[in-house]
């Protein structure tokens, strides 16, 4: 919402017979002959909508430009950018002017469009940018004009509001009872104020700040967690359709971009096969058709499935297969002899066994290189002979979709994996919740 002006600007909007289409005029003397750009907002981003050069007076005319309501924006030539909202129901000529010396704005024009300069100007007037003042000047704006989308934006703008609960116990736990209150209701009521299913929100920043938010930062970041709070977001875009494929493609490219963590890698995987291989969506065959390639290329070492079945020549040179061994847990070990983060990690991981050797677990570590000799010295000056050791020229790492080394998986008895591309330390918190649930069983019967 930041927005720099180095200049007198002035922008017209004019109605003409043709319904909602508009002509806009902008003109500032200090670009003569420059490219002017107008772009509209989309999502995460702004798209160039037009382009032409201003006159020898300074002036640019973008003239029929029939506009859908949203945030826009004219960029010049030395980066400055001005931003305005543009109300397709509330229409007129708009002018805005900015005078440098004392850093304010003169707008005439439609309500909406108007309202919204004033915001911005107060906005950027308030020190520190104070999160009460904010919100207070949200709460004003928003009440301005029912309906329209300077109140749904500003609205969705809006923070949650925690009533305060008197009812907790007086005890020692009091402080926690009022800690997990809190984050309850803030997470239950964090998008109480944005309608996820009015598409005018698509073409405004607030509507993937809000998704971004609440799924990275409110959202409890376990699998469990996500995937309730993916489908919620989902159904409060259901209403239009166009909200919703834009939600589910967002969602998609979300978890996309953190696949490399097992448990964003798992979400990413539910949401292609409820959205993508059971129905038409909105991508294009060509990017449907990556989305199933890297479905089928992850699904089979993601977690709480089955791990790939691992058939390599061990010590020996005789073929080891990871689904014949026999103990309860197994930690699955890849690593490379040239890799010094590798040599780091193999002493914490001979403690974590020790210490939890009452759970019964089977290191199988699985080399990536492809000079046995190297492999074979490697395993005597790291003294691992006690583990199950194999070597492979990527030929089922690639099965796992190993990105780096040292990677480790964790598997039940069943060989399902429970744990993926973990580090020492979540290693060690799944081996304690292992132990409260062996410890449990033990004392059940």
């Amino acid at each position: 919402m930041r927005i720099t002006y180095l200049f007198a600007i002035l922008i017209i909007l004019i109605n003409f017979p043709v319904l909602n289409s508009q002509n806009i005029f902008i003109t500032n003397e200090q670009f003569k002959d420059n490219n002017i750009i107008l772009a509209f907002h989309y999502g995460k981003k702004a798209f160039l909508l037009k382009e032409d050069k201003s006159n020898d007076m300074g002036i640019t005319a973008f003239y029929n430009d029939s506009l859908e309501s949203g945030i826009y924006y004219i960029f010049f030539p030395d980066s400055s950018t001005v931003e305005f909202m543009y109300d397709k129901d509330y229409t007129g000529d708009v002018s805005i002017s900015f005078d440098s010396t004392n850093d304010a704005f003169m707008i005439n024009g439609p309500v909406v469009s108007e309202s919204y300069m004033r915001y911005l100007n107060s906005i950027n007037k308030i020190e520190h940018k104070n999160v009460n003042s904010i919100d207070s000047l949200n709460k004003y704006y928003s009440g301005l004009y029912p309906n329209s989308l300077l109140e749904v934006y500003l609205r969705a703008r809006q923070k949650v509001k925690i009533p305060d609960k008197n009812n907790f116990s007086d005890s020692a736990i009091a402080d926690s009872e009022i800690w997990n209150y809190r984050l309850n209701y803030y997470y239950k009521h964090f998008l109480d104020n944005v309608d996820l299913s009015d598409k005018r929100l698509l073409s405004t920043p607030v509507f993937v700040e809000l998704i971004d938010k609440f799924i990275l930062k409110v959202t409890p970041q376990s699998i469990e967690g996500l995937s309730r709070s993916v489908e919620y977001v989902i159904n409060r875009a259901r209403d239009d359709s166009v909200t919703r494929s834009f939600t589910v493609d967002y969602l998609i490219q979300l978890f996309n971009n953190k696949k490399n963590d097992a448990i964003y890698e798992y979400v990413l995987l539910e949401l292609i096969e409820k959205y993508y291989l059971t129905d038409n969506h909105s991508l294009s065959k060509k990017a449907n058709a990556a989305l199933i390639r890297e479905y089928n290329l992850r699904k089979p070492g993601s977690l709480h499935q089955i791990a790939p079945d691992i058939l390599l020549p061990g010590e020996s040179g005789k073929l080891v297969s990871l689904h014949e061994l026999k103990n309860t847990y197994t930690l699955l070990y890849f690593y490379n002899y040239n890799c010094p983060l590798c040599n780091k990690l193999i002493p914490a991981i001979n403690k974590l066994i020790n210490r939890y050797n009452y759970l019964n677990i089977e290191v199988m570590a699985v080399c990536t290189g492809t000079d046995s000799k190297e492999w074979l010295k490697y395993i005597h000056s790291h003294k691992i002979g006690h583990w199950t050791n194999v070597i492979d020229s990527n030929e089922f790492a690639s099965y796992y979709n190993l990105s780096y080394t040292p990677t480790l998986f964790f598997l039940d008895s069943g060989k399902k994996i429970i744990g993926k591309n973990i580090n020492i330390t979540q290693l060690e918190e799944i081996l304690l919740e292992e132990a409260k649930s062996t410890y449990k069983d033990l004392k059940a019967r």
